[in-house]
């Protein structure tokens, strides 16, 4: 009896120490896949913050090109309206002129012919740059 009581007590303790050694074993498993798991997730992450930097650095250029063109289209629209208005003063200006003449010589001048060149002439003078002797 006391011989079967120790063989069983034997007995259980190597399927002690065996269990223990499995578990040993799946325990360094797991911590090698915890290990893997956490490179994995590292990589992954540096992979993103790389990736919005590029679409950061994307939508950064998309809009200075977006923002060049809206200026340059606003300067071409302005120098067009200055164009514009210059030249419809020049004509208002040469109309005015004219008829500030005519009343002044109380007489009609026609914008046509001589008094036409005239008022360009005026006109050209006023556009160029004043000139010291």
């Amino acid at each position: 009896m006391l011989a079967q009581r120790a063989e069983k007590i034997e007995g259980g303790i190597e399927r002690a120490e065996q269990i223990q050694a499995e578990a040993q074993e799946a325990l360094a498993g797991y911590t090698a896949e915890l290990s893997d798991a956490r490179g994995e997730a590292a990589r992954i992450r540096a992979q993103a913050r790389t990736q919005g930097e590029r679409i950061i650095a994307e939508l950064r250029s998309t809009a200075e090109q977006e923002r060049d063109r809206i200026i340059a289209a606003g300067n071409s629209q302005l120098q067009a309206q200055r164009a514009q208005i210059l030249a419809e003063l020049r004509a208002e200006l040469g109309t005015v002129s004219i008829d500030v003449a005519a009343r002044m010589l109380g007489e009609s001048l026609s914008a046509d012919g001589a008094y036409s060149a005239t008022v360009d002439d005026f006109l050209a003078e006023l556009k160029a740059p004043p000139t010291t002797s």
